[in-house]
């Protein structure tokens, strides 16, 4: 089962597509940027975006490709997405 405090004090980023799949976002890097300053460390992100993230430290993100990916890990119990 999912961790509810991971799923519940994560930031989730991306434009979710008609056929579930994550696409990419603008402004991705500002955007975790001002989220680190008010306290946020973990964040769903599209995977195309991920490279941005890889840069910062101290914080942890997983790269979300598809829809199915959150379904599998939060209703089916699958591991989460890796980064």
């Amino acid at each position: 089962m999912p961790d509810i405090d991971l799923v519940t004090s994560s930031l989730w980023f991306g434009e979710l597509g008609l056929g579930g799949n994550i696409k990419k976002v603008n402004g991705l890097l500002p955007m975790v940027m001002s989220a680190i300053k008010r306290g946020y460390t973990t964040f769903f992100v599209p995977a195309e975006n991920a490279f941005e993230l890889s840069y910062l430290p101290n914080i942890t993100y997983y790269p979300i490709q598809h829809l199915q990916q959150v379904v599998d890990w939060c209703i089916h119990g699958q591991d989460r997405p890796s980064i």
